[in-house]
């Protein structure tokens, strides 16, 4: 949650959920590294929490898509950072900007988690069951 911003009960709600999703994530999958594991970790928290989709409209975030497209394997937290947060937030955390629009990421992560054929839980159970066996 950002401290700048005011929270009704009903997104703090979500949020909350999207934290328990990351943790049970994070034992199955580990913490991620790279931005495109952040984006399945972020993308599928959020679907599950039921967090909704920062507006950008279809054009927009295509284009958030093309240009994180190269940015994937990106270990960097300043890259990552400003993929996910977009431009504003990445330089007022002194960060360079990439050219994209408030939670582009974010953005790209839930529109991908949401064309997954699987749900966000199905998918934890089905990567830790194969470890198990």
């Amino acid at each position: 949650l950002w401290t700048s911003e005011s929270w009704p009960a009903g997104k703090v709600h979500t949020e909350v959920l999207a934290t328990i999703y990351r943790a049970a994530y994070h034992l199955v999958f580990g913490q991620p590294k790279t931005l495109h594991q952040m984006l399945l970790q972020e993308g599928r928290a959020a679907v599950f929490a039921g967090v909704q989709v920062p507006d950008l409209g279809a054009d927009e975030v295509a284009y958030s898509r093309e240009v994180i497209q190269p940015l994937l394997e990106a270990t960097k937290y300043p890259t990552q950072f400003a993929a996910m947060f977009g431009d504003e937030a990445a330089s007022m955390a002194g960060y360079a900007p990439l050219g994209l629009s408030p939670r582009a990421g974010y953005a790209v992560a839930i529109a991908d988690a949401q064309e997954e054929t699987i749900t966000p839980e199905a998918a934890l159970i089905a990567i830790a069951s194969n470890r198990h066996s």
